[in-house]
């Protein structure tokens, strides 16, 4: 794995994985890859976590290769219930600052405002103006 999906995997090697060996078909880096960069972008529940990579899968098809289906949310559920707590926020503060490192002095300033009235109007086709600053 090369990019972001790197710095999960090399945060996360060391974490045991919860589940029997009979049964499961994903892979454990691969679904708490799915399950980290989700909410990143606006995934608040279970079921928005399984539709992101349905959504963008040509994305993560360039980083861990999803060998099998995509989990479904009953076994994203599932999953995190049985991690173990402790390691795993070792991993994310692992990942956290890894992440932190990687864009140190790489940052691009965002600012956005939407259009007065566009979500009122037409909820579909929100307007916002954005700008960048490097």
């Amino acid at each position: 794995m090369t990019g972001p999906a790197s710095l999960v995997s090399n945060s996360f090697v060391k974490r045991t994985d919860p589940r029997d060996d009979r049964g499961h078909s994903h892979d454990l880096h691969e679904t708490t890859f799915i399950a980290l960069t989700a909410p990143i972008c606006r995934a608040n529940w279970w079921a928005d976590v399984e539709r992101f990579p349905k959504a963008k899968r040509q994305w993560f098809e360039r980083y861990p290769k999803l060998k099998e289906v995509i989990p479904g949310h009953d076994t994203f559920g599932r999953v995190s219930s049985r991690l173990d707590t402790g390691e795993f926020l070792t991993a994310v503060h692992a990942w956290g600052e890894r992440f932190a490192g990687a864009l140190r002095d790489k940052g691009i300033a965002t600012d956005g405002k939407l259009v007065r009235g566009s979500v009122i109007k037409r909820p579909d086709k929100i307007r916002s103006i954005r700008s960048q600053l490097s």
